[in-house]
């Protein structure tokens, strides 16, 4: 059990770091794939370097192992008990639920205003032409 557990942090180790390393390689590609997902252009420039640097680090993270000397994410979970397991994997949903509720109402709130803008010329154009 304990090499296929050293076989799977190996294989997770290797596809992060070739993932990161890839998106940093072509970091207008890594912006562009941002954009295309829907991240604002705004945030998908720093996005195009955060996101490669995190894969760099998560494959840091796993190659660590729960026996590394230094503080390891991986020891730091095999330390908790299953109810507290339980509640940082809700937290984790309900987090990425409310980011994702937010994100949402920003996409709300920009459509409105665009809409807005469309009546206020409609209403303008249709104040402005004569009488009939």
């Amino acid at each position: 059990m304990a090499s296929l557990v050293l076989l799977a942090r190996l294989v997770l180790t290797v596809v992060f770091v070739v993932a990161g390393l890839a998106k940093l390689a072509d970091r207008a590609g890594s912006r562009q794939a941002l954009v295309n997902f829907g991240v604002p252009a705004a945030l998908a420039a720093p996005g195009g370097t955060l996101l490669p640097l995190a894969e760099l680090l998560a494959g840091v993270v796993v190659a660590q192992g729960p026996d590394a000397p230094q503080p390891s994410a991986i020891a730091w979970l095999d330390m908790l008990t299953g109810t507290q397991i339980a509640l940082l994997v809700g937290s984790i949903v309900l987090l990425g639920l409310l980011a994702a509720q937010g994100w949402r109402l920003l996409k709300l709130m920009n459509q409105n205003g665009r809409l807005l803008v469309r009546i206020e010329a409609l209403e303008a154009a249709q104040n402005s032409a004569p009488a009939g």
